[in-house]
């Protein structure tokens, strides 16, 4: 039995490509991974920092000042916050689970919609780097212009052209 052909290397452009791709897929599951780590990390110790009576105090100074500010008259009218606690605090007791979701999917699809713009704009799509690649293993040239029929074998025949066609 003869030894199968060396694998050809990929065109140089296409390698580029996809190291480009893997780079902004990892970068876009770091930025996506990160900040909800830090915030379950970190959210115990903030808790307790703002347990320290301190924060309280702030935000009473800031509902007095609001309480005081809201019987005058002129261009905006001040609401009292209705919450006895501050916003940080009630925030990171109640609503994380909400804020990660959000940071998920929020950031989820901006990075998808942005990595797909990126990728149209730099010429890369999924089906030309199959094309190529299938291309690559059947001859030792770059895809030709014309499909012949030796190097068609990986493209379905419904998506053949030809010439005549």
């Amino acid at each position: 039995m003869p030894a199968p052909p060396p694998p050809v290397p990929r065109p140089p452009a296409l390698r580029v490509k996809a190291a480009a791709l893997t780079l902004f897929l990892a970068a876009w599951g770091l930025l996506l991974a990160v900040p909800p780590a830090v915030l379950v990390r970190n959210r115990a110790a903030w808790l307790q920092a703002m347990e320290n009576g301190t924060a309280q105090a702030d935000w009473e100074d800031f509902r007095d000042d609001m309480r005081r500010q809201s019987g005058r008259d002129g261009p905006v009218q001040r609401k009292v916050p209705k919450s006895a606690e501050p916003p940080l605090k009630v925030w990171l007791r109640d609503h994380v689970a909400l804020a990660i979701t959000a940071w998920v999917v929020l950031g989820g699809t901006l990075g998808g919609f942005l990595g797909m713009m990126v990728a149209g704009a730099a010429g890369y799509s999924p089906r030309s780097a199959l094309a190529v690649a299938a291309t690559t293993r059947n001859s030792t040239s770059v895809m030709p212009s014309t499909p012949s029929s030796e190097n068609t074998a990986a493209i379905p025949r419904e998506e053949r052209k030809t010439p005549e066609s």
